[in-house]
């Protein structure tokens, strides 16, 4: 296999907002009698809450270049889910109704009644439970490059979940992982070696029961039935045409089945879009939220 190194002076470093270093998930909340301890955090004191909810095997502060951004006129919150982060809970066979019940706890432990939910690949099967077992709580979705599961939108991505999973036990090898997440084009251009070190902050090393517990949570993760259930939530749904751990046809599927949802396909992107288009994401996000916020307004 050949191998062309980059020319350092053509690169383009991934953009991370200088006031990221300040998102820390210094927080813990005991769950199940101390059993769990919860590690979260929040940014911003004012506006409308919004809950950021994270995939498989990645720490929430990965979210921290949309809290910064969003929380200059948002009160954010994220966790690490359990499996992940900073979290401490016992392994075992986890569903996404119990990773929402997590997230529905934290918000209850601050206070917060509703807030907008974000989530990205796992995160947005938690948000989609979240939503069915608790609209009250949902100001609007965000669904980002996710799925309603069942076996239609499982099984394309079968070798990709197998390939994340051997490929998070060993975080200094983040390189291991760009063809999973990134398009051919964007490494091409990118600085791999900045890149590389956002990734090792990311993905905190966890035990592989810990990881084989989320991934318990994908494999039988199915809202299809219920989608239209969700037709009184605002709904975004992002789409990623190169994503090759999620099918990319499953957020049409979400689109469709979610009456009124909108659909964003963010062209050039991968399953990594987080960190390829944070810019750009972010303004879509933002205009999404303020569209909800301000029909509320007028309602």
């Amino acid at each position: 296999m050949q191998v062309v190194a980059q020319n350092p002076a053509m690169l383009t470093a991934p953009f991370i907002d200088p006031r990221a270093d300040a998102i820390v998930t210094n927080e813990r909340l005991a769950l199940e009698g101390g059993a769990v301890q919860l590690a979260y955090g929040t940014h911003g004191e004012r506006g409308t809450p919004v809950l950021f909810l994270m995939g498989l095997g990645v720490a929430g502060h990965a979210w921290r270049n949309f809290i910064v951004g969003l929380g200059e006129r948002h009160r954010c919150v994220w966790l690490d889910n359990r499996g992940a982060g900073a979290t401490r809970a016992r392994p075992g066979l986890y569903t996404m109704g119990l990773l929402a019940r997590d997230a529905q706890s934290l918000l209850d432990h601050l206070g917060i009644a509703s807030a907008h939910v974000i989530g990205v690949s796992m995160g947005g099967m938690i948000a989609q439970r979240f939503a069915l077992d608790a609209r009250a709580r949902v100001r609007s979705l965000s669904l980002i490059v996710t799925t309603p599961g069942g076996v239609r939108g499982r099984l394309p991505q079968l070798r990709g979940l197998s390939a994340l999973l051997r490929r998070q036990r060993d975080v200094p090898e983040a390189k291991a992982l760009h063809r999973l997440l990134f398009p051919r084009d964007y490494l091409a251009e990118v600085d791999l070696d900045a890149l590389d070190e956002l990734m090792r902050r990311d993905f905190v090393p966890a035990p592989l029961k810990s990881r084989l517990s989320q991934a318990a949570a994908v494999m039988r993760h199915n809202t299809r039935a219920r989608l239209a259930e969700l037709g009184d939530v605002p709904t975004l749904v992002v789409k990623a045409p190169h994503d090759v751990l999620v099918d990319p046809d499953q957020s049409d599927v979400l689109a469709r089945g979610i009456p009124g949802a909108r659909l964003v396909e963010m062209p050039d992107v991968g399953h990594g879009l987080l960190r390829q288009q944070p810019r750009e994401l972010l303004a879509v996000l933002s205009e999404h939220i303020l569209r909800v916020d301000q029909g509320a307004l007028r309602g």
